[in-house]
């Protein structure tokens, strides 16, 4: 019988030696290459940069950086231009989606690099970048796109004038500027006084406590200020206070609306922290019944300060029905120097005034029927205002030279553009400058770089510049690669105008001018023979002229669809939260009455105004329009703060008008409005609202879907005309389309954000109706926004 072999010790020190070499060396191996791959990932260092070569749409061997959209798509782009040796794109539609996969990608906040996108265009109209980092993990946590303004027009009137970091300054002067070291220095060393700026959407480099006045004329042993009458409603103002605050004020619910009348009252210093927040009562009549008296409310607020100097006040509505259904009876504080933030809403006849320090613009806006039709600005110049022809809500706006002015009667007037008090003796100016949106500022600070071709200062090229790590989703993951989504608000216009023009099976006959004819059937003659300059210019860009005949035409039929019930006698709450801009269609009887809440998200640092515009359906001019104020919290802390602003637009025709909302960093928390009939126009955007809800959506021809999903993985249940509901699941960040019959299909969501584009939406199905356009005739005619210029995207990292 075998005996086994023993091993010896020294055979097995030398096996145990040669295992731990070997294990040494495999440890050490996968180390390097770890370190190895780390090291170039940190250090990675490229230039990528593509034009609008053929080859260069859809990914092929090679290629870190290409163009994800199809280079036929005629509903975005017309023919190629080489210029150069450089293939150029004429665009006629947006947004244009742009895929960077990189060789090394590993960022980190520890080792953050610079990346700088660089866009050449020739271009009329703005255009924003959007930035959306991708991964095919699904872990928990959202990875939503950030979005910058990306090229504004204006610009092209501005030189250089200082930069600092990723921040520019232009100038309407080109002079020498004194260098500084930070832009708050900058500002004040080089720009007069009582300048406009005007900060660039994403912007906001600095807070308004920087430019806080420190030339006020405040007498601390003054006798208190009182209103002079009742105001209505949500206002703001500024004040100079001494150490501490002292309100005596009444608040009178109206009960002109049913539901309860709550507010609250908001002290804010003056970087944007509150200092103080009330909540004012309802007065318990829940019922609409203004004759059911009830005496006002009496609240007394004594509370001492951080510090002697400006602070803000709000009155804030925060009650369900958003309808400014109380009003401020008296109001009374231990200051000599207020002024409110635009004009509030007076009850009452009353003077305001102002003090205007460079020719500048005042809107006025009347707010009832019966409130003045001719409003007087006495001063450095006497200036008389027409309203009766404006209506209920039509905007005036007017020029004003600088000087001093009184403007009176300003009862249920709303005026904008200036700070106003009650007379001079109560004026200040709580700020050294005054930020604007006009397009005219002295100054316009943006987050991006424009530079003008020396040679053809037509072309222009745009960069901006970020960090790397804002490329890492909130929850951690690895990225993979990054879609850059590069859009025009006017293109978007075009695009969907096309497409729903190439599904109704039209074709292109004849273009002059940007006027395009289409139509289901060939013509003989040249139609534009026929058609006077005249005709033409009236005309506006995206609006719709269907006929089946030239003597049609001349009458400029538009066929309004008249199956349509208006049910402009029920009021509507909306209160899915809606993220960012958004267009809504309503259909509606002489008077659109519109009351929104807004939520800042303060995710960013700047002021989140939101703009509200309503137009004719098909046409961009602007009927009614008004601002919701920022919150008052310009920094990026996440903290939300709310605001609520009202659009009442009358003597309108029954018909279909096109609802904008627009601006970032907001959510549309609650709209009211007074039909049944609304729906949102080619795009949702819904914020998580921590419960189930369903979307409708009805098109007329089979179309499609595009669906985007942020947060824990969402069930989603589909229903299809004739079709059993179908459950689907999605995950963070994932993106599915959906083909739909014609017909009503319903999406029934858990709780969760969601982006759907491609369609109009609503929350009920009997919100829902047929649009008039594009009804079966022969001919369509249309305007469509000029093409722009694309010639290339560069993207650097440094």
């Amino acid at each position: 019988m075998p005996t086994a072999h023993k091993t010896s010790l020294p055979e097995l020190i030398k096996h145990n030696r040669l295992l731990s070499v070997a294990l040494s060396i495999t440890v050490i191996f996968f180390i390097s290459f770890f370190l190895f791959h780390l090291y170039k990932a940190f250090s990675y260092r490229t230039v990528e940069q593509t034009d609008f070569h053929n080859n260069s749409f859809k990914k092929k061997a090679g290629q870190n950086l290409f163009i994800n959209e199809n280079a036929g798509d005629s509903t975005k782009f017309l023919e190629t231009i080489i210029i150069n040796d450089v293939h150029t794109k004429k665009i006629i539609g947006s947004p244009i989606s742009f895929i960077w996969k990189p060789k090394h990608f590993i960022f980190s906040k520890q080792f953050d690099q610079t990346i700088d996108v660089s866009v050449t265009l020739q271009s009329n109209t703005p255009w924003y970048l959007e930035v959306s980092p991708r991964s095919t993990k699904t872990t928990s946590g959202t990875t939503t796109p950030q979005r910058y303004q990306l090229y504004y027009p204006g610009l092209k009137n501005y030189s250089l004038a200082a930069s600092f970091s990723d921040v520019s300054v232009y100038a309407k002067e080109a002079k020498s500027w004194t260098p500084k070291d930070t832009l708050v220095e900058w500002v004040k060393e080089n720009v007069p006084p009582f300048s406009q700026i005007r900060l660039l959407e994403g912007i906001r480099p600095f807070g308004v406590a920087d430019f806080a006045n420190p030339m006020i004329g405040f007498d601390p042993n003054t006798v208190k200020t009182s209103f002079p009458g009742s105001i209505r409603g949500p206002h703001s103002f500024y004040v100079f206070l001494n150490n501490e605050v002292d309100i005596a004020f009444k608040k009178q619910d109206l009960n002109w609306f049913k539901g309860e009348d709550t507010a609250a009252i908001v002290i804010r210093d003056v970087y944007g922290e509150e200092i103080l927040r009330q909540a004012l009562e309802d007065d318990g009549v829940d019922a609409a019944k203004p004759d059911m008296f009830r005496l006002p409310q009496q609240y007394q607020i004594l509370k001492p300060l951080p510090y002697t100097g400006i602070y803000r006040i709000d009155f804030e509505d925060i009650n369900e029905t958003l309808q400014k259904d109380w009003a401020i009876t008296s109001f009374v504080i231990n200051t000599n120097k207020i002024v409110f933030d635009g004009s509030p809403i007076f009850t009452s006849p009353i003077s305001l005034y102002t003090q205007i320090h460079q020719k500048k613009t005042i809107s006025v806006r009347r707010m009832k029927s019966d409130a003045p039709e001719v409003i007087s600005f006495t001063g450095t110049s006497t200036t008389t205002v027409d309203l009766s022809k404006i209506g209920t809500a039509g905007q005036k706006d007017i020029e004003l030279e600088a000087g001093s002015y009184t403007i009176q009667p300003a009862d249920y007037t709303e005026l904008r553009g200036s700070f106003f008090s009650f007379d001079e003796g109560h004026y200040f100016d709580p700020f050294i400058y005054y930020l604007t949106d006009r397009k005219d500022a002295d100054i316009v600070i943006g987050n991006y770089t424009f530079i003008k071709n020396p040679i053809d200062p037509d072309w222009i090229t745009v960069k901006k510049s970020f960090k790397s790590s804002t490329l890492m989703p909130e929850s951690g993951k690895f990225t993979e690669s990054v879609e850059f989504l590069l859009s025009s608000p006017l293109m978007e216009k075009n695009q969907i105008l096309l497409e729903e023009l190439l599904t109704k099976n039209y074709f292109q006959l004849e273009e002059q001018d940007n006027v395009v004819l289409w139509g289901k059937k060939k013509i003989n003659e040249n139609f534009f023979d026929s058609m006077t300059s005249a005709e033409l210019d009236t005309l506006e860009p995206h609006q719709l002229i269907e006929f089946n005949s030239l003597e049609e035409l001349s009458k400029k039929v538009e066929g309004i669809n008249p199956g349509i019930e208006a049910g402009s006698d029920i009021t509507t709450v909306l209160s899915l939260p809606l993220r960012g801009t958004h267009i809504f269609l309503v259909y509606t009887t002489d008077i659109i009455d519109l009351t929104i809440h807004k939520e800042d998200l303060n995710r960013e640092e700047g002021a989140d105004m939101a703009s509200v515009a309503i137009s004719n359906f098909g046409s961009d001019k602007v009927l009614c329009e008004t601002t919701i104020a920022d919150d008052g919290n310009i920094s990026s802390d996440k903290r939300t703060g709310a605001r609520e602003g009202r659009l009442l637009c009358e003597n309108i025709p029954e018909g279909i008008y096109t609802v904008t909302v627009s601006g970032e960093d907001f959510l549309i928390k609650k709209m009211k409005i007074n039909t049944n009939k609304i729906m949102l126009k080619n795009k949702l955007f819904v914020h998580d609202t921590g419960t189930d809800y369903t979307i409708y959506t009805q098109p007329v021809v089979p179309n499609s879907i595009d669906m985007r999903h942020w947060g824990p993985q969402q069930k989603l249940a589909v229903t299809l005309p004739t079709q059993e509901e179908r459950l689907l699941t999605l995950n963070d960040g994932e993106r599915k389309k959906i083909e739909l019959p014609s017909g009503l299909s319903s999406f029934r969501f858990s709780p969760g954000s969601n982006l759907l584009i491609g369609g109009h939406f609503s929350f009920n199905e009997q919100y829902l109706f047929d649009l008039p356009i594009l009804q079966g005739k022969n001919f369509v005619l249309t305007r469509l926004t000029p093409p722009e210029t694309l010639q290339s995207f560069k993207l650097e990292v440094r």
